[in-house]
């Protein structure tokens, strides 16, 4: 299943006018903005130590 970034990409790519291609482009920055906050985008994810949000509740949830 494609994500909605690769769909932004994707269509920012084919886009003709450099506007839509900016917004596009625009969109997917502000959608890998917002993942960062969520999972950790780190090589290595949790060897890291890198804790975001996903990492976080999965502590709660294992009772580490």
């Amino acid at each position: 299943m494609e994500s909605r970034t690769d769909q932004a990409r994707a269509r920012a790519a084919s886009a003709h006018d450099s506007a839509v291609k900016d917004q596009l482009s625009g969109l997917v920055q502000k959608l890998e903005d917002f993942r960062s906050t969520l999972v950790s985008v780190k090589e290595g994810g949790m060897i890291t130590g890198e804790k975001k949000l996903r990492e976080k509740l999965g502590e709660l949830y294992g009772g580490a």
